[in-house]
Protein backbone atom coordinates (compact mmCIF):
# COMPACT_ATOMS: atom_id res chain seq x y z
CA UNK A 1 0.00 0.00 0.00
CA UNK A 2 1.00 3.66 -0.32
CA UNK A 3 1.26 5.73 2.83
CA UNK A 4 1.75 9.47 2.47
CA UNK A 5 2.80 11.20 5.70
CA UNK A 6 2.43 14.98 6.05
CA UNK A 7 5.06 16.56 8.31
CA UNK A 8 6.05 20.13 9.06
CA UNK A 9 8.98 20.47 11.42
CA UNK A 10 7.01 23.13 13.31
CA UNK A 11 3.38 23.57 14.22
CA UNK A 12 1.02 26.01 12.54
CA UNK A 13 2.18 25.63 8.95
CA UNK A 14 -1.17 24.26 7.71
CA UNK A 15 -0.19 20.60 7.70
CA UNK A 16 -3.53 19.30 8.99
CA UNK A 17 -5.64 21.37 6.59
CA UNK A 18 -3.36 20.21 3.75
CA UNK A 19 -3.52 16.50 4.64
CA UNK A 20 -7.28 16.62 5.24
CA UNK A 21 -7.83 18.40 1.93
CA UNK A 22 -5.77 15.82 0.06
CA UNK A 23 -7.74 13.01 1.72
CA UNK A 24 -10.96 14.75 0.71
CA UNK A 25 -9.81 15.05 -2.89
CA UNK A 26 -8.65 11.43 -2.99
CA UNK A 27 -11.93 10.09 -1.70
CA UNK A 28 -11.76 6.41 -0.77
CA UNK A 29 -8.76 6.16 1.55
CA UNK A 30 -7.75 5.59 5.15
CA UNK A 31 -6.62 8.52 7.27
CA UNK A 32 -4.52 8.54 10.41
CA UNK A 33 -3.54 11.31 12.84
CA UNK A 34 -0.14 10.67 14.42
CA UNK A 35 -0.18 13.89 16.44
CA UNK A 36 -1.30 11.87 19.45
CA UNK A 37 -0.73 14.71 21.91
CA UNK A 38 -3.07 17.10 20.06
CA UNK A 39 -5.01 15.21 17.39
CA UNK A 40 -7.49 17.30 15.41
CA UNK A 41 -7.85 15.79 11.93
CA UNK A 42 -11.04 14.00 13.00
CA UNK A 43 -12.59 17.37 13.84
CA UNK A 44 -12.30 18.56 10.24
CA UNK A 45 -14.02 15.40 9.02
CA UNK A 46 -16.59 15.65 11.85
CA UNK A 47 -16.08 12.00 12.78
CA UNK A 48 -17.45 10.21 15.81
CA UNK A 49 -15.46 7.25 17.15
CA UNK A 50 -17.00 3.83 16.62
CA UNK A 51 -14.35 1.91 18.52
CA UNK A 52 -12.32 3.03 21.53
CA UNK A 53 -9.61 1.15 23.36
CA UNK A 54 -7.23 2.10 26.14
CA UNK A 55 -3.53 2.30 25.36
CA UNK A 56 -0.92 1.08 27.81
CA UNK A 57 2.80 1.65 27.31
CA UNK A 58 5.48 0.95 29.88
CA UNK A 59 4.96 0.22 33.55
CA UNK A 60 4.22 1.91 36.86
CA UNK A 61 5.37 0.79 40.29
CA UNK A 62 2.86 0.12 43.05
CA UNK A 63 3.68 -0.46 46.73
CA UNK A 64 1.47 -2.71 48.87
CA UNK A 65 1.59 -0.91 52.22
CA UNK A 66 0.08 -3.93 53.96
CA UNK A 67 3.10 -5.99 52.96
CA UNK A 68 5.71 -3.20 53.17
CA UNK A 69 8.07 -3.23 56.19
CA UNK A 70 9.00 0.44 55.65
CA UNK A 71 12.69 -0.14 55.06
CA UNK A 72 12.47 2.69 52.51
CA UNK A 73 15.11 1.07 50.32
CA UNK A 74 12.97 1.77 47.24
CA UNK A 75 12.46 5.41 48.19
CA UNK A 76 16.12 6.06 48.96
CA UNK A 77 17.47 4.43 45.78
CA UNK A 78 14.94 5.75 43.24
CA UNK A 79 16.98 8.04 41.00
CA UNK A 80 13.80 9.71 39.69
CA UNK A 81 12.58 10.64 43.21
CA UNK A 82 9.27 9.04 42.25
CA UNK A 83 8.52 7.64 45.72
CA UNK A 84 7.51 9.91 48.57
CA UNK A 85 6.29 8.61 51.93
CA UNK A 86 6.16 5.18 50.26
CA UNK A 87 3.65 6.46 47.68
CA UNK A 88 4.58 6.30 43.98
CA UNK A 89 4.17 9.55 42.03
CA UNK A 90 2.92 8.43 38.63
CA UNK A 91 4.27 11.38 36.64
CA UNK A 92 7.77 10.86 38.05
CA UNK A 93 7.88 7.06 37.80
CA UNK A 94 9.79 5.80 34.76
CA UNK A 95 8.82 2.17 35.28
CA UNK A 96 12.47 1.08 35.42
CA UNK A 97 11.66 -1.72 37.89
CA UNK A 98 14.53 -1.08 40.33
CA UNK A 99 12.18 -0.85 43.32
CA UNK A 100 10.51 -4.11 42.26
CA UNK A 101 13.81 -5.99 42.16
CA UNK A 102 15.35 -4.64 45.37
CA UNK A 103 12.31 -4.89 47.67
CA UNK A 104 13.24 -7.51 50.32
CA UNK A 105 9.62 -8.49 51.01
CA UNK A 106 8.21 -8.26 47.46
CA UNK A 107 5.85 -5.45 48.39
CA UNK A 108 6.36 -3.69 45.04
CA UNK A 109 4.56 -4.69 41.83
CA UNK A 110 4.70 -3.35 38.29
CA UNK A 111 1.41 -2.58 36.54
CA UNK A 112 0.70 -1.40 32.96
CA UNK A 113 0.80 2.37 32.48
CA UNK A 114 -2.42 3.54 30.78
CA UNK A 115 -1.49 6.62 28.77
CA UNK A 116 -4.68 7.38 26.82
CA UNK A 117 -7.17 6.08 24.29
CA UNK A 118 -7.09 5.07 20.64
CA UNK A 119 -10.09 5.74 18.41
CA UNK A 120 -11.32 4.20 15.17
CA UNK A 121 -13.93 6.07 13.11
CA UNK A 122 -15.40 6.01 9.63
CA UNK A 123 -17.02 8.66 7.47
CA UNK A 124 -18.39 9.42 4.04
CA UNK A 125 -14.91 10.10 2.66
CA UNK A 126 -12.61 7.68 4.42
CA UNK A 127 -12.98 3.96 4.76
CA UNK A 128 -11.51 4.43 8.22
CA UNK A 129 -9.82 7.00 10.43
CA UNK A 130 -7.49 6.35 13.36
CA UNK A 131 -6.32 8.76 16.03
CA UNK A 132 -5.32 8.75 19.69
CA UNK A 133 -5.27 11.08 22.65
CA UNK A 134 -2.64 10.58 25.32
CA UNK A 135 -2.68 12.24 28.71
CA UNK A 136 -0.39 15.14 29.52
CA UNK A 137 2.96 13.96 30.81
CA UNK A 138 2.36 10.35 29.76
CA UNK A 139 5.25 10.07 27.31
CA UNK A 140 5.87 7.10 25.00
CA UNK A 141 4.19 8.91 22.09
CA UNK A 142 6.38 6.99 19.63
CA UNK A 143 4.96 3.68 20.82
CA UNK A 144 1.41 5.03 20.51
CA UNK A 145 2.11 6.16 16.93
CA UNK A 146 3.41 2.68 16.11
CA UNK A 147 0.22 1.16 17.53
CA UNK A 148 -1.90 3.51 15.43
CA UNK A 149 0.07 2.70 12.30
CA UNK A 150 -0.27 -1.05 12.87
CA UNK A 151 -4.04 -0.71 13.39
CA UNK A 152 -4.49 1.42 10.27
CA UNK A 153 -2.40 -0.88 8.09
CA UNK A 154 -4.20 -3.98 9.36
CA UNK A 155 -7.54 -2.35 8.60
CA UNK A 156 -6.28 -1.40 5.13
CA UNK A 157 -5.26 -4.98 4.41
CA UNK A 158 -8.66 -6.27 5.52
CA UNK A 159 -10.63 -3.71 3.51
CA UNK A 160 -8.43 -3.72 0.41
CA UNK A 161 -7.73 0.03 0.59
CA UNK A 162 -4.40 0.95 -0.98
CA UNK A 163 -3.93 4.57 0.18
CA UNK A 164 -3.23 5.76 3.71
CA UNK A 165 -2.97 9.52 4.26
CA UNK A 166 -1.42 10.39 7.62
CA UNK A 167 -1.20 13.72 9.43
CA UNK A 168 2.08 13.58 11.34
CA UNK A 169 3.17 15.43 14.47
CA UNK A 170 5.36 18.56 14.45
CA UNK A 171 9.03 18.46 15.34
CA UNK A 172 11.60 15.71 14.82
CA UNK A 173 11.09 13.65 17.99
CA UNK A 174 10.31 9.99 18.54
CA UNK A 175 6.68 10.28 17.38
CA UNK A 176 7.87 11.75 14.06
CA UNK A 177 10.44 8.99 13.66
CA UNK A 178 7.77 6.35 14.37
CA UNK A 179 5.48 7.93 11.76
CA UNK A 180 8.16 7.41 9.08
CA UNK A 181 8.06 3.62 9.30
CA UNK A 182 7.04 2.16 5.91
CA UNK A 183 6.11 5.61 4.57
CA UNK A 184 6.04 5.78 0.76
CA UNK A 185 6.43 9.56 0.69
CA UNK A 186 6.69 12.45 3.14
CA UNK A 187 5.07 15.76 2.25
CA UNK A 188 6.80 18.58 4.11
CA UNK A 189 4.41 21.48 4.61
CA UNK A 190 6.26 24.70 5.41
CA UNK A 191 5.69 28.44 5.36
CA UNK A 192 7.93 31.37 4.40
CA UNK A 193 9.55 32.36 7.67
CA UNK A 194 12.79 31.98 9.61
CA UNK A 195 11.48 29.50 12.19
CA UNK A 196 9.71 27.33 9.61
CA UNK A 197 12.76 27.30 7.33
CA UNK A 198 15.06 26.29 10.19
CA UNK A 199 12.75 23.47 11.28
CA UNK A 200 12.34 22.40 7.66
CA UNK A 201 16.11 21.91 7.37
CA UNK A 202 16.25 19.84 10.57
CA UNK A 203 13.39 17.67 9.36
CA UNK A 204 15.12 17.20 6.00
CA UNK A 205 18.27 15.99 7.78
CA UNK A 206 16.15 13.41 9.61
CA UNK A 207 14.51 12.23 6.39
CA UNK A 208 17.89 11.93 4.66
CA UNK A 209 19.24 9.84 7.54
CA UNK A 210 16.23 7.53 7.23
CA UNK A 211 16.35 7.58 3.40
CA UNK A 212 12.66 8.52 3.14
CA UNK A 213 11.62 10.25 -0.12
CA UNK A 214 9.96 13.62 0.27
CA UNK A 215 8.45 16.61 -1.50
CA UNK A 216 7.78 20.10 -0.20
CA UNK A 217 4.67 22.30 -0.22
CA UNK A 218 4.96 25.99 0.67
CA UNK A 219 1.80 27.21 2.38
CA UNK A 220 0.88 30.92 2.55
CA UNK A 221 3.74 31.52 0.14
CA UNK A 222 2.64 35.02 -0.84
CA UNK A 223 2.96 36.40 2.69
CA UNK A 224 6.72 36.58 2.15
CA UNK A 225 7.65 35.95 -1.51
CA UNK A 226 11.32 36.64 -0.82
CA UNK A 227 11.53 33.89 1.78
CA UNK A 228 9.56 31.60 -0.52
CA UNK A 229 12.24 32.06 -3.19
CA UNK A 230 14.93 31.36 -0.58
CA UNK A 231 13.22 28.09 0.44
CA UNK A 232 12.76 27.02 -3.17
CA UNK A 233 16.41 27.75 -3.94
CA UNK A 234 17.48 25.65 -0.96
CA UNK A 235 15.11 22.85 -2.04
CA UNK A 236 16.61 22.79 -5.55
CA UNK A 237 20.14 22.65 -4.12
CA UNK A 238 19.12 19.70 -1.93
CA UNK A 239 17.17 17.94 -4.70
CA UNK A 240 13.93 18.21 -2.73
CA UNK A 241 11.06 18.41 -5.26
CA UNK A 242 8.50 21.20 -4.96
CA UNK A 243 4.95 19.83 -5.16
CA UNK A 244 3.38 23.27 -5.19
CA UNK A 245 2.42 26.47 -3.42
CA UNK A 246 -0.74 27.40 -1.54
CA UNK A 247 -1.46 31.16 -1.24
CA UNK A 248 -2.70 32.81 1.92
CA UNK A 249 -6.48 32.89 1.99
CA UNK A 250 -8.91 34.14 4.61
CA UNK A 251 -11.38 31.59 3.25
CA UNK A 252 -9.02 28.78 4.26
CA UNK A 253 -8.63 30.24 7.75
CA UNK A 254 -12.40 30.66 8.07
CA UNK A 255 -12.98 27.05 6.98
CA UNK A 256 -10.63 25.73 9.63
CA UNK A 257 -12.15 28.02 12.26
CA UNK A 258 -15.52 26.30 11.83
CA UNK A 259 -13.89 22.83 11.51
CA UNK A 260 -14.42 22.43 7.78
CA UNK A 261 -12.00 20.90 5.27
CA UNK A 262 -10.76 23.73 3.03
CA UNK A 263 -10.94 21.62 -0.15
CA UNK A 264 -14.63 20.91 0.55
CA UNK A 265 -15.16 24.47 -0.69
CA UNK A 266 -15.15 24.24 -4.49
CA UNK A 267 -13.39 27.58 -4.79
CA UNK A 268 -10.59 26.37 -2.52
CA UNK A 269 -10.41 22.91 -4.04
CA UNK A 270 -8.82 24.44 -7.15
CA UNK A 271 -5.89 25.53 -4.96
CA UNK A 272 -5.29 22.08 -3.51
CA UNK A 273 -6.08 19.87 -6.52
CA UNK A 274 -2.89 20.53 -8.56
CA UNK A 275 -0.75 20.09 -5.44
CA UNK A 276 -2.43 16.77 -4.65
CA UNK A 277 -1.95 15.58 -8.23
CA UNK A 278 1.76 16.42 -8.01
CA UNK A 279 2.03 14.53 -4.71
CA UNK A 280 0.35 11.48 -6.25
CA UNK A 281 2.87 11.46 -9.08
CA UNK A 282 5.78 11.46 -6.65
CA UNK A 283 4.07 8.75 -4.56
CA UNK A 284 3.47 6.63 -7.71
CA UNK A 285 -0.27 6.49 -7.08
Amino acid sequence: MNEIVFLSGKGGTGKTSMSASCAFLQGDCITCDYDVEASNMHMLFKLRPQKVESISTGQLARIDLNQCVECRLCQNLCRFEAIEELIVKDLACEGCGLCFHICPVQAVSLVPRTVGDMFQSSGSIQAGHFHANIRAGSGNSGKVVSRLKDQARSFAAESGIQILISDGPPGIGCSVIASLTSASLVVIVTEPGLSAFDDLQRLWQLLCSRQVPAVIVINKWDLNPGYTELIEKWARENKLPLAGRIPFSEAIANSIAVADIPAANSALASLYEPVWQAIKIHASI
